[in-house]
């Protein structure tokens, strides 16, 4: 499916970078154009059931966005 994005330039060459809690690398996360996409370790849809601590740095940080 494809959208109409004026920054999807900005997003699609963005690098997905290490997401880490404690010096320790849980996932991964690319940010470009105002659109961030995040990924967990060994987690499925239940990030909150399957990485407590990382869901909770997750929705810190997007909370600090505002």
């Amino acid at each position: 499916m494809n959208f109409e994005w004026s920054k999807a330039n900005v997003y699609r060459v963005a690098p997905l970078q290490p997401l880490r809690l404690h010096d320790t690398i849980v996932g991964e996360v690319k940010e470009g154009g105002g659109m961030t996409f995040v990924t967990i370790k060994e987690a499925g849809h239940m990030v909150p059931y399957d990485a407590p601590k990382v869901s909770y740095l997750m929705i810190k940080q997007w909370f600090k966005a505002f």
